[in-house]
C-alpha cells in the first residue's frame, strides 16, 4: 500500500551511505535494479539529485514497473546496458556509485575484480564515494578477497551490517575522510531530523566497521584471477 516502504533491512541499510558525503549528492548513480525500491526512495529524499540507473536485463524493468510501482520520475535516467560496460562509455562523474548487482545465486565476476573498482574510482568525484551491497556470511573467502580488492584501490574501507538480514554494505572513498561509529551515528541523526526516514538509521550505524587497516590472508579478485563461486564455497 505504501510504495515508498522500504521491505529489506539492506534497502534501508543503503540509506546511512549518503552521510559519508560532505553535502547531499548530486549525481548518483546506481548499478542494478531489482524491484526499484531503493531510486524510488532516493529519488524521493534526494529529488535535486541526477540519479542514473544501470540494469543490464530490460526484463527485469518492465518487471519493477509492473508489479513493483516503480516508475522513472524526471531526475532518473536508466540505461539498459551491462555495469562496467557503461562506467567505460560515460565521462561523467559522480558523488555516490552504489552497486546492487550481486545475489545470492550468482554474482559476475566481472563487476568484482581490481580493474573494475578502478573503473570505479575513477567516475568517482575528489570527494565521491562507492558502496556495493554483498550477500554473506562475511566470512567465506568471497567475502574477505572482495573487501582485499576494495583495500587494493581504495584508501577508505567501511562496512555497515543490514541486520538482522545477511546483507553487509561495504562503502569505500579514494579521498581522505575521517569516519567513525560516533561520527556516522551523528550525521545519520541529522539526516533521520532532516529528511525525516520511517525507519531508524541509527541501527545500521550502530554496525559501523572500519575496515581500512584490518587485513585478510586472501588474493585480491583480478581480471585474470577471480574464481567467484568457487571462493563463494569456501569457508575462511
Amino acid at each position: 500500500s505504501d510504495p515508498f516502504d522500504l521491505q529489506f533491512p539492506y534497502t534501508k541499510a543503503a540509506f546511512t551511505v549518503p552521510a559519508f558525503l560532505e553535502g547531499k549528492p548530486a549525481k548518483i548513480l546506481l548499478i542494478g535494479l531489482g524491484g526499484g525500491s531503493i531510486p524510488r526512495v532516493m529519488a524521493k529524499y534526494y529529488p535535486d539529485a541526477e540519479i542514473d540507473i544501470v540494469e543490464i536485463d530490460e526484463d527485469v524493468i518492465t518487471v519493477a514497473k509492473g508489479h513493483f510501482f516503480f516508475q522513472p520520475v524526471s531526475n532518473m535516467n536508466i540505461s539498459v546496458m551491462d555495469g562496467r560496460r557503461f562506467l567505460r562509455s560515460t565521462k561523467k562523474k559522480y558523488d555516490l556509485i552504489f552497486l546492487d548487482a550481486y545475489d545470492d545465486m550468482s554474482i559476475p565476476f566481472h563487476l568484482t575484480t581490481r580493474e573494475f573498482f578502478e573503473l570505479v574510482k575513477d567516475r568517482l568525484k575528489e570527494t565521491g564515494i562507492v558502496a556495493s551491497n554483498i550477500w554473506g556470511p562475511n566470512t567465506d573467502k568471497f567475502f574477505l578477497s572482495e573487501v582485499r580488492t576494495y583495500q587494493e584501490v581504495f584508501p577508505n574501507v567501511y562496512m555497515i551490517d543490514a541486520v538482522p538480514s545477511n546483507n553487509y554494505i561495504l562503502i569505500a572513498s579514494s579521498h581522505a575522510m575521517i569516519m567513525s561509529k560516533t561520527i556516522l551515528q551523528e550525521r545519520t541523526t541529522s539526516l533521520q531530523e532532516d529528511l525525516g526516514f520511517d525507519f531508524p538509521l541509527s541501527t545500521y550505524a550502530d554496525t559501523f566497521r572500519d575496515l581500512t587497516g584490518v587485513r585478510f590472508d586472501v588474493r585480491p579478485l583480478i581480471d585474470d584471477y577471480a574464481p567467484v563461486e568457487v571462493l563463494r564455497s569456501e569457508k575462511a
